[in-house]
């Protein structure tokens, strides 16, 4: 729950910097700065509207 980010909130990755590291991601109303090694602790789920696919399982 840091930050207010709750299981079930739909995030949306806003930027990314020019080396990758942070990233800005959307939720809630509000805009939240995360460094690559802390967004990996997150887990999504990609929605079916969601215009980029799912990455192919090997």
């Amino acid at each position: 729950m840091a930050l207010g980010l709750l299981p079930g909130m739909v995030l949306k990755l806003i930027r990314r910097a020019p080396l990758g590291d942070p990233l800005a991601i959307e939720f809630g109303g509000q805009v939240v700065s995360l460094r690559l090694a802390e967004a990996e602790n997150l887990i999504v789920d990609v929605s079916a509207d969601c215009p980029i696919q799912r990455p192919r399982q090997p």
